[in-house]
Formats: C-alpha cells, structure tokens, sequence
C-alpha cells in the first residue's frame, strides 16, 4: 500500500471532522426537534384541559345550549393544533375528529365537551409514544 502524502492526509483528517460536525449538527437538530415538540404537546396540553374544564357537561340542562362563537374558535384551533402535532403517529382517533362547522347552529356543550375529551385522550396517548424519545433527546425526566 503506498504511502499517503501530506496532502492526502490533510483531506482525509478534514473530511473526518466535517463527518464529525455533521453528526453533532444533524444530533442538535434532533434535540431541538424533540424540545420543540414536547412542549407544543405541553402548551396544548394545557390548552386543552382548560377548555375542558370550562365545559359544562355534567349539567344536563347546559349540555344542549350551544357554545358561544369564542369557545368554537378555541376549540377548532385546538383540534387543528393537536392533529397537526400527533399526525406523525397515525392515531386513527385524532384523524377522525374534524373540526365544527356551524351550519346555521352551532355545537352543543355536550358535543363541545366530547370531542375536547377525545383530543385530552390523544394527547395522553401522544406523550406515552413520545416520552422516551423526549427523554433520551432532552436528557431529563418528561412525565
């Protein structure tokens, strides 16, 4: 095998740091990905249980009034936030859901408070899939 010359070894000692910040960049994006999305799951999350907690559906006399026009909007956002981040997943259950579309009437509470328990459920289920990679990327306890 021929010896290598200087040149040849300058190339090869660069091309095995570049290689080598490469890793550490593409490794930074991971982490920053990870970070980015543990806490949209947190911020919706907590989004979601509030708006929960706001309706009322152990009441049977308000769970057929219908919602005011703030909390469809809360709601609609929310289903799209939450579909957009689990869709990665492939949960069948947040596909299913659509967002409301007040045609003349808008939704009941009952309605409202169903599918706002539905994404509460998939946003449970999202963590339990997600929480070791969380971890491993984060470096820290995601529970």
């Amino acid at each position: 095998m021929p010896k290598q010359t200087a040149e040849q070894r300058r190339q090869a000692a660069k091309q095995k740091a570049d290689e080598k910040r490469a890793a550490e960049e593409e490794r930074e994006a991971a982490v920053e990905s990870a970070r980015k999305e543990f806490e949209r799951w947190r911020q919706l999350t907590s989004v979601v249980e509030a708006l929960a907690k706001e309706m009322p559906k152990n009441s049977s006399k308000a769970a057929t009034l219908p919602i005011s026009q703030l909390s469809l909007d809360r709601i609609n956002k929310s289903i799209t936030a939450v579909k957009e981040l689990t869709a990665a997943t492939g949960d069948d259950f947040i596909k299913d859901i659509t967002v409301f579309v007040p045609a003349g009437d808008m939704p009941e509470y009952r309605d409202a408070a169903l599918v706002l328990g539905q994404l509460a459920a998939g946003l449970r289920r999202f963590h339990r899939s997600q929480s070791s990679e969380w971890q491993a990327r984060l470096g820290h306890n995601v529970l």
